[in-house]
């Protein structure tokens, strides 16, 4: 055990990895550079014996943003680090198993705990009828139709046009217009969301 929390605690000062101790083994989600330069998150795992990886995987997008790393990463602070350590250096050995449940080592929130719990109580906005309502507000009706015969429908940009009665260029140009709009009101609300006053 003391072994697996010195590798793991080594394993975290990395600014792009987040290591926890699971089992034997230690799990790693670390940010790397694709092929084509982006950021991705895969997931290692490490044998506490040899510090070698045992396995390695890719984590989609559904499993956990970018952003949800780096909102993650930055809960590990050096507080939480030294409240950590302190935990854990009250062991078996040198804690009554009697008094053992008066310590914090039982209950001592993990960082995904404490992320989740960041945003209970929080409402969300991801509604249907709010992204309608965003729809009404940056398109035309044209543009609305044709975006949710996309996109919700599934409908491929020919089949749109034969419905339509319109070339198929003309959608595909339609199509990209909206997907700018939509990008364009993302970015504009993510700057502003970024300079509001953060909550006491």
């Amino acid at each position: 055990m003391d072994k697996q929390i010195a590798l793991m605690k080594k394993l975290q000062k990395d600014p792009d990895t987040i290591a926890y101790a699971h089992c034997d083994e230690i799990i790693l989600i670390k940010r790397e550079a694709a092929e084509d330069g982006s950021a991705v998150l895969v997931e290692i795992t490490i044998n506490i014996d040899t510090e070698k990886a045992t396995s390695k995987r890719s984590i989609l997008d559904s499993e956990m943003q970018l952003s949800d790393f780096d909102a993650m990463k930055k809960l590990l602070t050096d507080r939480t680090t030294e409240e950590f350590n302190a935990d854990w250096r009250i062991t078996h050995r040198d804690v009554d198993l009697d008094k053992l449940e008066n310590t914090d080592i039982l209950c001592l929130p993990s960082v995904e705990e404490e992320y989740i719990e960041k945003f209970e109580g929080e409402e969300d906005y991801r509604t249907m009828e709010n992204a309608m309502n965003l729809l009404d507000e940056l398109l035309n009706e044209k543009q609305k139709k044709w975006f949710l015969m996309s996109y919700r429908d599934g409908l491929s940009d020919r089949e749109i046009s034969r419905r339509e009665g319109v070339a198929q260029t003309t959608v595909s140009r339609g199509l990209t217009v909206i997907e700018k709009k939509i990008k364009n009101f993302s970015e504009k609300a993510q700057k502003y969301a970024s300079k509001s006053p953060k909550k006491l």
